[in-house]
Parts: structure tokens; sequence; C-alpha cells
């Protein structure tokens, strides 16, 4: 019976407009529904509609007091891919760090989601020429990727495929190569 109120409230808030969730009334299961509703909006290229969504989301969960949780964390990983998406670079660097301060505390220094994080975070550093410090976050997520997933696992060869990118952008030729032929063989 549960499931079937979760899945119905889903459906519910797929089909209301923008906005309309600010008048209704919470429930306990809303704001996991809103993060993934906001994550598939971004993965469909909306942050237009994913960034409120993931508002709203951390919001509900601060206010039931889990502001220090897994959940809150992918709310503001949802927040900074919208804002670096819109070149809005301070307030995504803002939300993954939180998120990173948060994993940290919650899954320790291996958990995979921190991983993710990292690697956004090193990204966002990476696209604003921060390159040092995109390499040691970048370096740390692949480490943990490594030591939680399988070899070939699609966050390892990414991650090998971004280290190879920023190499390549600061003219570090055999170590983009090295990178990239470890993609290759990840694969």
């Amino acid at each position: 019976m549960r499931t079937c109120r979760v899945v119905l409230l889903y459906l519910l808030i797929l089909a209301l407009p923008a906005g309309a969730l600010a008048q209704q009334p919470a429930s306990p299961d809303e704001a996991g529904l809103l993060l993934s509703r906001a994550l598939q909006l971004y993965a469909a290229g909306n942050c237009a509609e994913s960034l409120p969504l993931s508002e709203k989301a951390a919001e509900l969960l601060r206010s039931r007091g889990r502001a220090r949780t897994g959940d809150f964390a992918t709310a503001l990983v949802a927040q900074g891919l919208c804002h670096k998406r819109h070149q809005r670079a301070a307030e995504a660097e803002r939300a993954y760090r939180q998120a990173i301060d948060i994993l940290e505390k919650v899954q320790g220094s291996n958990g995979r989601d921190l991983a993710i994080a990292l690697d956004n975070l090193g990204s966002l550093y990476q696209e604003t020429r921060r390159f040092a410090e995109s390499e040691q976050l970048r370096l740390r997520a692949l480490d943990i990727f490594r030591a939680t997933l399988d070899p070939s696992s699609p966050h390892i060869v990414t991650t090998l495929q971004n280290l190879g990118a920023l190499y390549l952008m600061q003219s570090r030729l055999p170590k983009a190569q090295n990178m990239l032929e470890l993609a290759l063989g990840s694969a």
C-alpha cells in the first residue's frame, strides 16, 4: 500500500506545473521524489525546473532535521550541477563543497557518492582553469572508485578520461596518454 502511495505521489509531481508544489503540504516521501525528479530534469537538460525542485527537496530535508544526510548531499550536488551549467561557479563550488563535507561524515572517505561529488568539483575546477585542484580531486575520486567498484565500471573509465582531458589541457602529453590508455583498457 505504501508503495502505491509513493508511486501515485510521484506521478502527481510529474504532472504538476513548476511552482505548484509550494502550495501543497509535504508528505514523508516528498523530498525523495522531488530530488528524483530534479535529477531527471537535469539529465534532460532542464535546469530551470531542476534547480527549484532540488532546492525544495533540500529545504524539506533541512526542516525535518535531515540536513546532514546523503539525500541532502545529493540535493546539493544537483544544485551544483545546475549552477555549473549556468556558469555560476561560486554557487556550484559552495554546493559541491558542502555536499562533500556531509558525505565525508556520512560515508567516510570511501563512498561512491563522495567520489562522484569530488569528480564534479574537479570538473568545475578544470573549467575554471584551477588545474592542480582539479587533478587532486579527480585522483582522489579515482582512488575511491577503484577501491569500491569493478575495474570496468563506467565511473572509473569516465574519471580516467577526465584526467586524460585535464592533462591534455595542460600539455602534459605522457600523463594524458597514460590515462587515456588506462581508460581504453578498462572499458
